[in-house]
């Protein structure tokens, strides 16, 4: 083989091999998101699951930061987006509460916590009406 050849075989087109990179990865790109948007779209309540559970462990962990948790069983963590609603339901335990607080509920008590600044804005006991005793009701006395 002639020199001349030799060094033909050995160059590489750098353009040609930087546009066949390009387009796997954008290739790649585009079935991830795909995937991605057809489980949204088939199945969007377990498709956030995963977000939600991680969001409300953390939330958790850093409540058990701040305050003694002895409950065992795991709570129920909700974001809140309409404080004006929940105020309507109980408007003192919910005075103060915000846009992007979390409202946890373990089965003894209600915590609301804002993660913004890492506090704790209210605490209330859950009082289980079926243990409560109702008082005795007399007979009526009859005219």
């Amino acid at each position: 083989m002639t020199k001349k050849a030799q060094n033909s075989t050995k160059k590489i087109n750098v353009p040609l091999l930087t546009i066949a990179a390009l387009a796997l990865s954008a290739g790649g790109f585009g079935a991830y998101y795909y995937n991605q948007y057809t489980t949204l779209k088939n199945d969007p309540v377990s498709a956030n699951s995963s977000d939600t559970q991680a969001e409300s462990n953390d939330v958790i962990a850093k409540i058990k930061k701040l305050i003694l948790v002895n409950d065992t069983d795991a709570p129920t963590v909700a974001r809140v987006d309409e404080p004006d609603k929940l105020r309507e339901t109980n408007a003192e335990f919910y005075r103060d509460v915000a846009v992007g607080d979390y409202l946890v509920v373990y089965k003894k008590r209600a915590i609301v916590y804002r993660a913004s600044n890492d506090q704790i804005i209210n605490i209330a006991p859950i009082l289980e009406t079926s243990t409560v005793e109702q008082p005795a009701i007399e007979k009526p006395i009859e005219p």
